[in-house]
């Protein structure tokens, strides 16, 4: 390409994993290298952190690789061994190359002693994330075991509950045929006081014929 610079042809190249890059990185991982390195100033991290227009995450990326772009060559191989450090497997798609995590341009700004210092934050980091996922995990252990536990109590009270269920269903059950019985029974009382009746009527029927033929015979 006549006319372009290598400063602007190294992130002409990268431009074409842009959307992969803004998909896929944190800047919070990679900015402290960054800032080691010189290629981000302490005003650009706030600026990438606490701008209200660079709430979204993707939003931060985008804004990262622009700052690093206007510091050419340096920003961009910087940008790279971040990738290495970070980002592995990004980074051999990038430059299919394996990582070999030489920090050339934090030795180059910071000396030997920067980057032993930089390793030193990035250890103390790693461990306060390591506690961090210890502390999660034993939270979601503990969750896990009340919910458990709670599971435990739903099983008994749902099998406590078709029990009950099932005693209600037959007493349901034993009252409709005590009440089925109770009806027969009312009903062959009826009849029986119905034959009763009758018969009284009979017998009465009976003792006035009885008087009236003795009537006629007197």
């Amino acid at each position: 390409m006549d006319g372009v610079g290598e400063d602007d042809l190294c992130w002409l190249q990268l431009d074409d994993f842009r959307m992969l890059l803004i998909k896929t990185i944190d800047p919070s991982r990679i900015t402290p290298y960054l800032r080691q390195c010189q290629v981000i100033s302490a005003e650009d991290e706030e600026q990438l952190f606490n701008d209200p227009a660079l709430v979204v995450r993707r939003r931060k990326v985008g804004a990262l690789l622009d700052i690093l772009q206007r510091t050419g060559l340096k920003g961009y191989t910087a940008f790279l061994e971040s990738l290495e450090l970070d980002y592995p497997d990004l980074y051999r798609r990038i430059t299919g190359k394996e990582p070999n995590k030489t920090f050339s341009i934090l030795i180059d700004t910071a000396g030997e002693s920067g980057l032993t210092q930089f390793l030193m934050s990035e250890l103390s980091r790693l461990q306060r994330a390591l506690q961090g996922e210890r502390r999660r995990r034993q939270q979601a252990c503990s969750v896990a075991k009340e919910q458990e536990a709670w599971s435990r109590q739903q099983q008994l009270r749902d099998r406590e509950l078709r029990k009950l269920t099932e005693r209600v269903h037959k007493i349901r059950e034993e009252r409709e045929r005590l009440s089925e019985e109770v009806k027969q029974l009312r009903d062959h009382n009826y009849s029986l006081m119905a034959d009763i009746n009758s018969l009284n009527q009979e017998k009465s029927s009976a003792l006035l014929a009885n008087r009236d033929l003795q009537i006629e015979v007197s």
